[in-house]
């Protein structure tokens, strides 16, 4: 089993097309806004955001982001330099064609790159597992999250 080489944390209202850059921890979403905890991003943070309230649930995930493998791509098919991690649950071709190509197997990935019309060429591929981590309580006091148990 491949181990991922990095994880990034994000709430769940963020997980679509265009999510903030993921952060260390639950925790780390926390910032001060006029004194006031709230949770860090621009969907939050603009005119009319709500503070964070003692007890309020946040359900996160952490995104486990695996190596990146080169993929060769053929006129006739497609190879990579080292075998991809068996376990990742989505992968996507980098370099401004992460959205065209976003699957959950290898041979989803490579027909999305053709159907973009790719030339043949060296493409990086990228993988990574979401991992439901469960609802987390904000605790005033510590101004930090904490999971909730069963």
């Amino acid at each position: 089993m491949t181990a991922p080489i990095d994880s990034q944390w994000y709430p769940e209202c963020y997980l679509d097309e265009d999510m903030p850059a993921g952060r260390a921890s639950a925790s780390a979403w926390i910032v001060e806004i006029d004194g006031a905890p709230h949770l860090a991003g621009d969907r939050f943070n603009g005119e009319g955001a709500s503070p964070l309230t003692d007890g309020q649930i946040v359900r996160f995930f952490r995104c486990d982001t695996f190596d990146t493998i080169e993929l060769t791509l053929t006129e006739e098919g497609y190879s990579f330099a080292e075998e991809a991690p068996a376990d990742f649950e989505q992968c996507c071709i980098l370099n401004g064609w992460q959205s065209d190509t976003l699957a959950t197997c290898v041979s989803e990935m490579v027909s999305l790159l053709r159907e973009t019309e790719a030339e043949p060429d060296v493409y990086e591929a990228s993988f990574y597992t979401y991992v439901d981590t469960g609802p987390w309580r904000f605790v005033a006091a510590s101004r930090t999250f904490e999971q909730v148990q069963g």
